[in-house]
């Protein structure tokens, strides 16, 4: 991800799991794990925050609801 809007996006690994980084918030989703129910999904970390793709060589599509405070 890279525009104006939308903070930037690496994928990281600590050489057991693989996270999705945004820069400024940290780790927001990991992967799951093979031969586990979520296998080849993004598993959410922080609240807010969905994200899909990624397998095959396909980008990764990082969603976050726009947050209300009252």
């Amino acid at each position: 991800m890279s525009s104006d809007t939308s903070p930037e996006a690496e994928i990281e690994g600590d050489g057991t799991d693989i996270f999705v980084v945004i820069k400024g918030v940290g780790r927001i989703a990991k992967r799951g794990r093979p031969k586990t129910p979520y296998a080849r999904q993004w598993i959410a970390l922080l609240p807010g925050w969905h994200v899909t793709g990624g397998g095959d060589g396909k980008p990764i599509v990082i969603t976050r609801p726009p947050v209300e405070i009252h």
